[in-house]
């Protein structure tokens, strides 16, 4: 038996199934314009899910493929800029304590300086580290909540014009199903493929960019706590047993 990644459920597939949306107005208009049989119906299902499984796999590759530019453009990946002097997410006591931490716990030098944090490299890849740490000690925390609402959003992101150019192909369809046979039911599936495609701009220029910075700050924010926590954790529990 394959284990599905829950990860994957989220980020990948609640995406796919927005970007595929479009095409269930398409099923449900097949269904209305021709006879409504089995044969059909589970044909047009079947249509469906396969265009679901494949835009799985291209609205993660497409919000993969904006990821860079998403952090040049805040100024660097929040994982590592969270860590900086410049930045408010954490106290300046909490940034040391977090920096002890990896000096500690991971065993990375420098750690501990003052320079450290300002050099995103460094800290992006301190970060990586981090999560493999807390995928051990803390795999449902909400970190993994935070870290899918981001992966959501981001991928979201680099394919809503995916979502516009299924709504305008569904409105296409929609609409010839109405012009030949006519009926109220078509019509109105018209008019939701081309609610949706406007939706995807209003979401697009209004919505995404805003709301993907703020969950990739709010991933970075409870992964580097996790990892505080629990490496304290485990610390004090080592401690007391050399203590013993």
């Amino acid at each position: 038996m394959v284990a599905v990644d829950p990860y994957e459920l989220r980020a990948r597939f609640a995406p796919a199934l927005v970007i595929a949306s479009p095409w269930v107005l398409v099923v449900v208009a097949f269904v209305q314009a021709f006879a409504s049989t089995l044969l059909t119906t589970s044909a047009a299902t079947l249509i469906f899910l396969a265009l679901l499984y494949a835009f799985s796999f291209v609205v993660r590759g497409l919000g993969r493929r904006i990821e860079t530019g998403l952090w040049t453009a805040w100024g660097g990946p929040p994982s590592a800029t969270v860590l900086s002097d410049a930045d408010s997410t954490f106290s300046t006591a909490t940034k040391l304590r977090i920096r002890t931490s990896l000096a500690t716990t991971l065993r990375i030098k420098g750690a501990t300086e003052s320079s450290w944090a300002n050099d995103l490299h460094q800290v992006q890849d301190a970060f990586r580290l981090v999560r493999q740490y807390i995928r051990q000690h803390d795999h449902n925390g909400l970190w993994f909540a935070h870290n899918a609402e981001y992966g959501i959003l981001r991928n979201l992101l680099g394919s809503w014009w995916l979502l516009l150019l299924n709504s305008l192909l569904s409105a296409g369809v929609t609409g010839l199903f109405w012009h030949t046979r006519g009926g109220k039911t078509l019509l109105i599936l018209t008019i939701l493929s081309l609610g949706l495609g406007l939706a995807a701009i209003v979401g697009r220029i209004f919505v995404l960019p805003g709301a993907t910075r703020m969950a990739a700050i709010r991933y970075a924010e409870s992964a580097w706590t996790s990892f505080l926590a629990n490496s304290q954790r485990t610390d004090q529990t080592n401690q007391g047993r050399g203590g013993a």
